[in-house]
């Protein structure tokens, strides 16, 4: 008898464990389907840079956002102001994962809505420095670089809120960093001040946008990409059409890497100013 009920107890034991494996299984099913959601909206914000591209001949743009994890918190957005601005930026928000990304989806958002009617660089980040510092419990931040091109001129505005610098590539092959006075990390403290830097554009001028992603990728030898590879890498290639010259970036990056897992969202952004230039193939 006590053999019989000792069965009994061990089954009960058994159905129970199946019970909370089939609900993990179910709990896992729904967190990836919400993953799933929470990544299309990602990219849902990112915008369409064939549009782009068709809507003015006087700019090339390519981009490319790949997260470490299904959801990540970089951004880049590039869209007409008016008829002769065109304003792009590129962004990381602090951590990973959903939360990362619904902060970054903010920060778009409010990102456009005060271009629409103050197209300055340092007063947008401003705007998103006070709306993101109140009530700030999670105490999330983001690195945020705007930049506003007079399309008609090739003047450009723009403001680093503690961003890694883009890299200018002049139309005579040199790269290097841009200059700028950079401003505080923004969502942190509704305090801090912010300063446009202007520079005129040549024809066939590239601004080379990332994230730290890119400069602090590791390889198998834990030895980090850096800045000066990535100054390097650059020198020489403003020939190359935007896709290209991001496509051989990654290349690179993963070259150095050697298999070596990606640790850190990655984003890319080459925005190219032609004046009446033709655009490259």
């Amino acid at each position: 008898m006590k053999f019989i009920t000792d069965v009994f107890r061990y089954l009960r034991k058994v159905r129970a464990a199946a019970k909370r494996l089939d609900q993990t299984e179910e709990a896992e099913k729904r967190l990836q389907g919400e993953l799933k959601i929470a990544s299309d909206i990602q990219r849902s914000l990112l915008p369409n840079l064939e549009r782009v591209n068709k809507g003015d001949q006087r700019i090339e743009t390519a981009g490319i956002l790949c997260p470490a994890q299904s959801v990540g918190g970089d951004l880049f957005n590039v869209f007409f102001v008016d008829r002769s601005h065109l304003c792009f930026c590129m962004g990381d928000v602090s951590g990973k994962g959903i939360s990362a990304a619904l902060y970054m989806a903010v920060v778009q958002t409010l990102i456009r809505s005060v271009a629409r009617y103050n197209a300055s660089p340092a007063a947008i980040l401003d705007h998103i420095n006070k709306d993101r510092s109140a009530n700030n419990e999670s105490c999330m931040f983001v690195t945020l670089f705007i930049a506003v091109i007079n399309l008609r001129s090739g003047t450009m505005a723009y403001c680093n809120g503690g961003h890694n610098p883009p890299v200018i590539m002049k139309a005579n092959g040199l790269a290097e960093f841009l200059r700028s006075n950079n401003g505080a990390l923004v969502g942190m403290c509704s305090d801090m001040e912010y300063h446009d830097d202007y520079m005129v554009l040549r024809p066939g001028d590239t601004i080379f946008l990332y994230t730290d992603g890119v400069t602090e990728a590791f390889n198998t030898k834990e030895k980090m990409y850096g800045d000066e590879r990535l100054i390097s890498f650059l020198q020489g290639k403003n020939g190359f059409a935007c896709e290209k010259l991001i496509g051989s970036v990654w290349d690179d990056v993963k070259a150095f890497a050697a298999g070596a897992p990606q640790s850190d969202d990655i984003t890319m952004l080459s925005v190219r100013y032609l004046g009446n230039e033709v655009k490259n193939a």
